[in-house]
């Protein structure tokens, strides 16, 4: 996910990393670890406060920093946390305590460590974990950080035009390499409309905020599980690439990328695991079976 100075690759199927590019410029492919393993059930408590955007610490952010950007229920924490499941075993990750001011952000942080724990539901049915900052360090130094935003802050199809908030503003004036993980999927709107203008924003973004010479940007195409195009249990990058890319509402964003410099620009295909209703109003989550060799593939074409 992050390359030449460094990378954790969302990469090869389940959620394989190339991980190792943040410790040198050569590519070091790694092995698959383990699945999840899940521990006693706990059910993460619920988040109740109202998170103010205003009241952020952008100043805790120093990069390299991993940005999920994707509409409401596009699957950014789930993914965020199979990452973490992945690479855990060598690298400590751990949420920053002062990223956010408000007092609910105690709460969060231990919802998210709950999930990380036992993905037994998923986090739409133990509260709202999905904005906080997160440290990732190896051998004792700061390797990187992942930053998971609300969906409205990146993109309201209700008002596709709406300015990002302030804290936003702020990361994308910093001069710290970023990593942009734009998530897509297959049928993710009503409308042709709302897909050609979540399509324009990030296209306005890529040519006016994100450095071809400092940034990354991968697309990302989640819950492929959802959409056919698998053959042997494994998906087939090119129908789910072609998907995407040929769309219509896809073409101003591909000029974007090419014109900004991003000429190879790394596709994901990624599938988390299973959904299912508990019958009592919560979702019950089956990790995919394996990290590198299941749902997810990656194409830098």
């Amino acid at each position: 996910m992050i390359r030449r100075h460094g990378v954790i690759s969302i990469g090869a199927t389940g959620m394989s990393e190339n991980i190792d590019r943040l410790k040198s410029t050569s590519t070091t492919n790694v092995e698959e670890v383990s699945s999840v393993v899940t521990p006693p059930t706990t059910q993460a408590p619920q988040v109740e406060a109202v998170v103010n955007p205003e009241g952020i610490d952008t100043l805790r952010i120093t990069g390299p920093l991993v940005v999920f950007f994707g509409p409401r229920e596009i699957g950014k924490t789930v993914t965020l946390l199979r990452l973490c499941t992945h690479i855990r075993s060598s690298y400590q990750i751990s949420p920053d305590q002062n990223f956010r001011t408000d007092a609910g952000y105690s709460t969060t942080i231990s919802a998210f460590e709950a999930l990380l724990r036992n993905m037994q539901f998923a986090p739409g049915a133990t509260g709202n974990v999905d904005f906080l900052l997160l440290n990732v360090t190896y051998d004792g130094g700061r390797f990187c950080q992942f930053l998971e935003s609300p969906g409205e802050h990146f993109f309201n199809r209700h008002n596709p035009n709406a300015a990002y908030p302030t804290y936003m503003n702020k990361i994308l004036a910093d001069d710290y390499k970023k990593i942009f993980v734009f998530f897509f999927e297959i049928g993710m709107f009503r409308s042709d409309e709302d897909l050609r203008n979540y399509s324009d924003k990030i296209g306005r973004l890529v040519s006016t905020r994100i450095s071809s010479k400092r940034d990354e940007v991968i697309i990302l195409c989640n819950k492929s599980d959802l959409h056919g195009h698998y053959r042997g249990g494994m998906p087939i990058k090119s129908e789910f690439r072609k998907a995407i890319y040929d769309h219509s509402s896809f073409r101003g964003l591909k000029t974007s990328l090419e014109n900004s410099g991003f000429r190879h620009v790394p596709f994901v295909v990624f599938s988390a695991g299973a959904f299912n209703d508990d019958g009592q109003g919560q979702k019950t989550f089956a990790p995919s079976s394996t990290l590198s060799k299941g749902p997810m593939e990656a194409d830098s074409r």
